[in-house]
């Protein structure tokens, strides 16, 4: 989305957002009938929400990454061994398969405020 926003509170220069990037602009320079918003805007405000909102998915996402490749060792580590540590309930084919979502998560669309994967 493009837009353009004042650079400072003086009004001596117009910020225009576009593909990613920044030009700064002379206000005379701005097209006319573009409106120009505020320093600090809704905007902002939307896109910082988005920001903090991915770092705390991302940090459930590796707190329950860390959880399932630990419970995926003990189950390794039963059947190589022949024993029953393993008291998760669910299966190593199950768990694998939450682990390969949980890695995809980042990547889906909506991403931070899809559904969580769940197993």
């Amino acid at each position: 989305m493009d837009y353009y926003k004042w650079g400072d509170d003086a009004h001596t220069t117009v910020c225009y957002y576009h593909d990613g990037t920044v030009d700064f602009l002379a206000p005379s320079a701005v097209p006319d009938g573009v409106i120009i918003l505020a320093p600090s805007c809704d905007i902002d405000d939307a896109d910082q929400h988005r920001q903090l909102t991915a770092i705390n998915e991302r940090n459930w996402r590796d707190t329950e990454m860390r959880r399932v490749l630990r419970s995926l060792d003990q189950a390794r580590n039963d059947a190589e061994f022949g024993t029953v540590s393993y008291k998760g309930g669910h299966t190593p084919a199950a768990l694998n398969a939450y682990r390969i979502a949980l890695c995809d998560y980042p990547d889906a669309p909506g991403f931070p405020f899809c559904d969580r994967p769940i197993i």
